[in-house]
């Protein structure tokens, strides 16, 4: 009976929010009357209520996964989605609690560098698309490239193992996750679920900090574009570094789409791109015997067109 679930967090008064939910929920008819009589609302249907800035609203099910549910409202809101108890894939032990914070459809983006977790047998990625015919071309390591087509708030989901690093291209905007999977798949023995969003290259920041939390062993894994900034090197801590080991990343035409590296890290740490005019992204992520965390070390929140 563990949930999947979705917090809804007002950011100004009398937000108009219209809950669309991709799975049976029952939410309450008025969210300002504490006795509030319930409405059941199945995959599909929609029901509008108001938030008030500083308010809140879980919406929750059991035996249920709530992924491509759609928020509409007239003003800002914060979407924070997850799972009570996730196991990743369905089936293999152990689960545990995730959660993310979820972008607005308008920051989303078109180009993704997916790097995978070190110390670990695999990951998973999740895909949603907010409009039709949107058309999704993934390359991974050397693998044959996969093309996908998705529909407005319809979503898809690939694994790798623990060594591939992939470019994911669309058509449209789409938002992507990467789940840290279950101790016990492809014969691992550490880790837990967990979940980050993994920025478009169309967000990614100069440079970003970041701390590590309670786990056996951490990581930090940047991924920077191919374009006329990139050399080799980082900045790490304000200390210059020549980096050897980047990994290419393809498109699937064979070009290249960016490079990617992991390190293990311990404490708080600022990296940076070594030229003013360059961008990367950085996530950090970090493992115990059945358990484990992973977040984005920092993206922009700039509107695409």
């Amino acid at each position: 009976d563990n949930k999947g679930e979705f917090l809804i967090v007002g950011c100004h008064d009398n937000s108009r929010v219209t809950i669309i939910p991709t799975g049976t929920i029952t939410l309450p008819i008025d969210a300002q009357d504490m006795n509030s009589s319930t409405i059941t609302l199945t995959a599909g249907q929609n029901h509008s209520l108001v938030l008030h800035s500083l308010q809140t609203l879980l919406i929750f099910a059991p035996f249920i996964d709530l992924t491509a549910s759609k928020i509409l409202s007239n003003q800002p809101l914060t979407i924070l989605s997850g799972h009570e108890a996730s196991q990743v894939p369905f089936g293999f032990y152990d689960a545990d609690p995730i959660i993310t914070q979820a972008l607005p459809t308008i920051q989303w983006g078109k180009q993704f560098l997916l790097s995978p977790h070190s110390g670990r047998s695999g990951q998973n990625y999740r895909i949603i698309a907010s409009m039709d015919n949107t058309v999704i071309i993934r390359k991974c390591g050397s693998n044959s490239m996969v093309s996908s087509t998705l529909h407005a708030e319809q979503w898809s989901e690939f694994y790798t193992n623990g060594t591939i690093y992939c470019s994911v291209v669309s058509n449209n905007p789409i938002y992507v996750a990467q789940l840290g999977v279950s101790t016990n798949y492809n014969g691992g023995t550490i880790g837990d679920p967990s979940i980050n969003t993994v920025a478009p290259m169309e967000q990614y920041l100069n440079s970003v900090q970041y701390t590590t939390f309670t786990a056996t062993s951490h990581y930090y894994s940047v991924v920077m574009p191919n374009d006329e900034y990139y050399n080799g090197n980082l900045i790490f801590d304000g200390s210059l570094q020549t980096i050897s080991g980047w990994y290419t990343i393809y498109y699937s035409d064979g070009s290249i789409a960016g490079y990617g590296y992991s390190a293990s890290t311990t404490g708080s740490h600022t990296i940076t791109h070594p030229n003013a005019n360059g961008k990367l992204f950085v996530s950090v992520y970090g493992w115990t015997i059945y358990g484990g965390y992973s977040y984005a070390a920092g993206m922009s929140l700039n509107p695409q067109a």
